[in-house]
């Protein structure tokens, strides 16, 4: 399992415990929130970046298996 696999595992197992508490809690938990939503986001352009070296691929008339 590579480094990243294993932070975005992590990421996720936290996201789903969430953060038990009041006051300070909602800064950790506001953090979280926002860890989340930046993973998601480099997810969400490394695959738009996989779907497009895909179709240039294809279009090159490479054959994908």
């Amino acid at each position: 399992m590579s480094t990243q696999t294993a932070k975005v595992q992590s990421l996720m197992q936290a996201c789903q415990r969430g953060v038990n508490g009041k006051g300070p809690a909602l800064d950790a938990a506001n953090n979280l929130l926002a860890e989340c939503y930046g993973m998601l986001g480099k997810l969400a352009a490394e695959n738009e970046a996989l779907r497009k070296d895909r179709d240039s691929l294809l279009e090159a008339g490479a054959h994908l298996f």
